[in-house]
């Protein structure tokens, strides 16, 4: 297990949450349903090829005697971001849309590097006010309260 590269690993673990969510799309209504199957399929062709890949890397370092570097340090940018954005979705219907969407974005922001913390607030109150505009006020969307807030 230790000498299979990373490509497998990622590959196989997108492969799983597209059939999961193409499962879920069999629920739908027929007609709504045929643009989340096109994106899954299409995802779950990308899932095959990046394993494939990762195969194939394997195979090669196994034939070669090299041991497969497996990169944690290059992945652990975006794997911050995934679960940035898994925490974030959770939050919006414990804590509402435009607080979840604070505490997201200034996490982000942090993320990337953002240190000063008027332009941080800035932003902020900018991000939160044009989406209030556009969607609440503009286009009369009702965004999600929250249970605790």
């Amino acid at each position: 297990m230790r000498n299979i590269h990373l490509d497998t690993f990622i590959g196989l673990l997108m492969l799983l949450v597209s059939a999961y969510f193409y499962y879920l799309a069999q629920n739908m209504p027929p007609e709504p349903a045929e643009f989340p199957k096109l994106v899954i399929s299409i995802l779950i062709v990308f899932s095959l090829v990046i394993m494939s890949k990762g195969v194939l890397l394997t195979l090669r370092a196994k034939k070669n005697g090299t041991i497969v570097d497996h990169y944690f340090e290059r992945i652990r940018g975006p794997m911050a971001v995934y679960l940035g954005l898994c925490v974030y979705v959770g939050l919006i219907e414990l804590l509402g849309f435009f607080t979840s969407t604070t505490i997201a974005s200034a996490f982000f922001m942090l993320l990337f590097g953002m240190r000063s913390y008027i332009k941080l607030l800035l932003v902020l109150i900018g991000i939160n006010v044009f989406i209030y505009l556009l969607f609440v006020w503009q286009l009369k969307i009702v965004l999600p309260a929250g249970v605790l807030i």
